[in-house]
């Protein structure tokens, strides 16, 4: 987190995503043209596709994001979900200390009364290897984003798995969500607090009600997902050119 001035007098800036390009830009007041896009990758050992995406549980749904980034939509969604799901399973990982924070006494009054909805697995995160082995089985990743994020590495790892998303149009989603082919997006914000809530929970009941429409995002997921690898390449060939660009400029002076 530099100081405003520190930004403007920077060469290049790295961003994550096209959003971020843009609040910061606008922000700190600085020209479009000093910003390289790179934005996260995923490790393929770990984060890949099942076999078989027709043998995914159908009663499975996962919420693992950090609460900060919104939580308070899932008892609507998931109570409106077992009307169709009447067996459906909600399993929670998530807590603010993947932050290195403490959960705040409102998330966790939040978590003593969705607990108490059936089917709903509360625990702590678990290492990735476990997440996503489940995310090679469940049916769906619920993040109900009310924080606009500038790349998403949950994301990008549930798309790797062939997992389908369901998120909000805020932030980098819609840079790396196309809606109805590698996730759902909502059509509302969460601003618009209540008609967010009731079409965030259509998105998930048309995944339920359309097995070709899931079928297609099980498929299409996983397509121009970066592995870290290929992300090292572009930051190499970035650094590279910085390189290059910053010994003609000194040759130049001298």
């Amino acid at each position: 987190y530099l100081n405003d001035s520190s930004f403007r007098k920077v060469d290049t800036i790295v961003a994550l995503s096209d959003y971020c390009v843009k609040t910061y830009s606008d922000f700190y007041d600085i020209p479009k043209e000093k910003f390289v896009v790179i934005p996260n990758g995923i490790a393929p050992a770990v984060w890949f596709p099942p076999k078989d995406f027709k043998k995914r549980d159908p009663d499975l749904f996962i919420f693992a994001s950090a609460p900060i980034k919104g939580y308070r939509a899932l008892d609507f969604v998931f109570n409106n979900v077992r009307r169709h799901r009447p067996n459906a399973r909600l399993m929670i990982f998530a807590s603010q200390q993947l932050h290195n924070l403490p959960d705040s006494p409102l998330y966790i009054q939040w978590l003593e009364n969705i607990k108490k909805q059936k089917g709903v697995i509360i625990s702590q995160p678990i290492p990735q290897e476990e997440l996503s082995d489940l995310f090679r089985k469940a049916y769906t990743l619920l993040m109900p984003n009310e924080y606009p994020e500038i790349c998403s590495n949950l994301l990008l790892q549930a798309r790797a798995c062939g997992l389908p998303v369901v998120t909000s149009p805020i932030g980098s989603a819609a840079e790396f969500i196309e809606h109805e082919e590698t996730g759902m997006l909502s059509s509302y914000t969460p601003n618009d607090k209540f008609m967010w809530w009731y079409d965030y929970t259509m998105q998930v009941i048309k995944l339920i009600k359309k097995p070709e429409l899931f079928a297609k995002i099980c498929i299409k997921a996983p397509e121009g997902v970066h592995t870290w690898d290929e992300i090292g390449d572009m930051w190499h060939g970035e650094i590279a050119r910085s390189h290059k660009q910053t010994v003609k400029e000194h040759v130049g002076i001298h």
